[in-house]
């Protein structure tokens, strides 16, 4: 951390593929706290260190973490802080929080950018210090995929396949990327052993009506399973080349979950890239002229801000289109100038159940919009000062909502960049 001038460290319990049970290879935050459940987060800075989970694993925590110097925080039942309040009061501003941008996904990402944003820390996605100080980590597994036949699994995977991708066209999309492994064994019809008790490789499955592509370790592909495979239509790939086939995609619309990222917040999460990321993600991410591209090498100061403008543009109608770009874009600007068009903003309707006498506390509303992970969290936001009410700034934690106001739509402005509409 010192040799990388790095502050703090989020080290999740998961993997690249979002899962709660992980193969060895992945079981990082066990081999830095000791501590072995499914569910915890660890955060170490250069002097302390903590590992947060939820009640399953109270006595098991306190059991494995005693003498190791790493506290145990509650993530429910109790009153203990949050991962972001604890990195609040032990940061300095200037401060660097750094992760392993693989393991975590774009939603946990913004909002992490968004609190170092909000409390003046700098954010660093591309900390990896394991290759070096885990010299006995173990590598990935290398046990042989298997075919779930169709008498047990129910229904053939050409069927799944077709099922999964009719999904998509009811999006508008003609691909998707399935990153779960569950998903994965699922629709491929394909088991393993790569993590302990749950049948399922380490793989991704790119599905689209041109083309099919399970990428594995092809040393765990037998030639049964890989002429089963060929017989399905799918393809087999090395592993570690996904990224690469996806930047060489141009004709197909891949699927992405609108729950998940809105056009709103996936082209403000874009627009919010750090000064220094902005050209090298235009030049990887789009297909925009390289000599559009070279003539911004040279871009400084609001110049960048127009580059991650393009970004944020470009990327989101890739993914969601070119109206909802146009949208976003118009919204975001909106916002900037004080004139926005609240329509497009992202929103949440509240639950007439909050309403009470007469209104809902700002604090409620802003948990059940998910702007906030608690009261607590709410509360301190509100009273430093990094809350706006449709423009104004509240610093009493006891503010009330009206019903009225709710049901025209009030908007919330969390920190610097982030608006939320909340109506009845």
């Amino acid at each position: 951390m010192r040799k990388s001038h790095v502050d703090a460290v989020i080290i999740p319990g998961t993997d690249p593929h979002q899962s709660e049970y992980t193969s060895a290879h992945w079981k990082l935050r066990d081999w830095v706290t000791g501590f072995t459940g499914s569910n915890g987060t660890a955060v170490v800075t250069l002097t302390d260190a903590g590992l947060w989970t939820d009640s399953r694993y109270f006595l098991q925590a306190e059991q494995e973490l005693e003498g190791t110097g790493v506290t145990m925080y509650k993530e429910d039942g109790g009153n203990d802080p949050t991962t972001t309040e604890w990195l609040a009061e032990n940061l300095e501003e200037g401060g660097v929080l750094a992760v392993n941008g693989l393991l975590f996904s774009v939603v946990q990402a913004s909002r992490l950018e968004a609190f170092c944003g909000e409390n003046g820390f700098r954010f660093a996605t591309d900390f990896d210090p394991f290759p070096e100080i885990y010299a006995d980590r173990q590598a990935l597994p290398l046990d042989k995929v298997f075919v779930h036949e169709e008498q047990y699994a129910g229904e053939s995977t050409q069927s799944k396949i077709k099922k999964v991708l009719g999904k998509a066209a009811e999006h508008g999309a003609d691909a998707t990327l399935l990153s779960a492994l569950d998903e994965i064994a699922w629709t491929l019809n394909v088991r393993c052993s790569d993590v302990e008790f749950n049948p399922v490789t380490i793989s991704y499955a790119y599905l689209s009506d041109t083309v099919n592509v399970f990428f594995v370790d092809e040393r765990k592909i037998d030639a049964d399973v890989r002429a089963y495979l060929k017989e399905c239509g799918v393809e087999v790939a090395p592993y570690d080349s996904v990224e690469k086939f996806l930047e060489k995609i141009k004709d197909a619309t891949v699927l992405l979950d609108p729950n998940k990222t809105s056009p709103f917040e996936f082209y403000q999460y874009w627009r919010n890239v750090g000064d220094a990321d902005v050209l090298k993600c235009i030049r990887m991410l789009t297909f925009l002229p390289l000599e559009q591209i070279d003539e911004m090498d040279h871009w400084e100061g609001e110049q960048l801000n127009k580059a991650k403008e393009i970004l944020a543009y470009e990327l989101t109608k890739m993914v969601h289109g070119e109206e909802e770009a146009e949208k976003a874009q118009a919204t975001a600007r909106g916002l900037f100038s004080g004139a926005a068009d609240h329509e497009n903003m992202p929103s949440t309707k509240l639950d007439a159940e909050l309403v009470k006498d007469g209104g809902v506390g700002l604090l409620a509303a802003m948990v059940a919009a998910g702007l906030c992970g608690s009261n607590r969290e709410a509360r301190q936001l509100v009273q430093q000062g990094g809350v706006l009410v449709d423009g104004e700034k509240v610093t009493d934690p006891k503010a009330v909502l009206t019903v009225d106001a709710l049901n025209k739509g009030v908007v919330i402005k969390k920190g610097k960049k982030i608006y939320h509409k909340v109506t009845l």
